[in-house]
């Protein structure tokens, strides 16, 4: 099995000047440095076979994108690539700055050879140069549980709108429920949003300040203000009215002591 005698750092190097007089596509630019990271994992073996799906996770590029920038590559005479019929993936082949020199690795067990240029370890001849292709289904889950995740987020930015007041609020509310391991669903940041505009009757620095609230007494839901003017909330018994409202909505039982403060501030 032959391998290529490089050095990475030269190599990285290398491009840099290269790129000076000789432009290609960003695209490209990304492509190349992922493949000299794959062919660095097998051993920097001369030829070697890479999934689509395993480029397209490791640049962020689509499909296209990436058979157009090796076309670039390959034009500019930094790269070989061999496509094959069917699933099977196509052979890349790095072209690099420094004296190409093949040696041939003789079959160990369990072993692997060390070259004083870069002082990596080479794969033998019992180990595959194949890397696997991703598990799109696997990728597939993740990225719809990353979306599931980020939904109440998404829901708050839309809710705050502009009020970078508000916005840092609320998501300080949502990290504080996920910290005490209380994570929100859409359905129940939907209500809490809802019942929050309630309170502030539409009020968004009072929102704030309620959100603010309830994060740093981990207050799972929204309540009226502790200290709020018995004016604004129509009397202590409106304030009262709302606080046991808000208790029997949300199924809280912690709101006590604020219906104390109230009681105690009314004299």
């Amino acid at each position: 099995m032959s391998v290529l005698e490089i050095n990475y750092l030269s190599e990285i190097n290398s491009f840099h000047d290269w790129l000076i007089t000789n432009p290609v596509p960003t695209t490209a630019r990304v492509l190349w440095f992922a493949l000299m990271h794959y062919c660095n994992r097998t051993g920097w073996r001369t030829e070697f076979n890479l999934a689509i799906s395993a480029l397209e996770l490791d640049t962020g590029l689509s499909k296209q994108a990436i058979i157009r920038a090796r076309n670039a590559l390959q034009q500019a005479g930094r790269i070989k690539v061999t496509v094959r019929k069917g699933n099977q993936a196509a052979l890349y082949h790095i072209i690099p700055f420094a004296f190409l020199k093949e040696t041939q690795i003789d079959t160990q067990s369990d072993t692997c050879v060390i070259h004083k240029e870069d002082a990596k370890c080479r794969l033998d001849d019992t180990q595959s140069d194949t890397i696997p292709k991703l598990d799109k289904d696997k990728t597939k889950t993740r990225k719809e549980k990353d979306k599931k995740e980020n939904a109440p987020l998404d829901l708050i930015r839309f809710f705050a709108g502009d009020n970078a007041e508000l916005k840092a609020s609320l998501i300080g509310w949502i990290e504080m429920r996920t910290r005490i391991r209380k994570p929100l669903t859409i359905r129940a940041t939907e209500l809490a949003l809802k019942r929050l505009n309630t309170l502030a009757q539409g009020d968004q620095d009072l929102m704030a300040a309620i959100a603010d609230q309830s994060t740093m007494n981990s207050w799972q839901g929204f309540f009226p203000l502790k200290g709020e003017s018995v004016s604004r909330l129509g009397g202590v018994e409106g304030a009262l009215n709302q606080a046991r409202k808000a208790t029997e909505d949300l199924g809280e039982r912690n709101y006590a002591d604020w219906i104390a403060e109230v009681e105690d501030a009314d004299g």
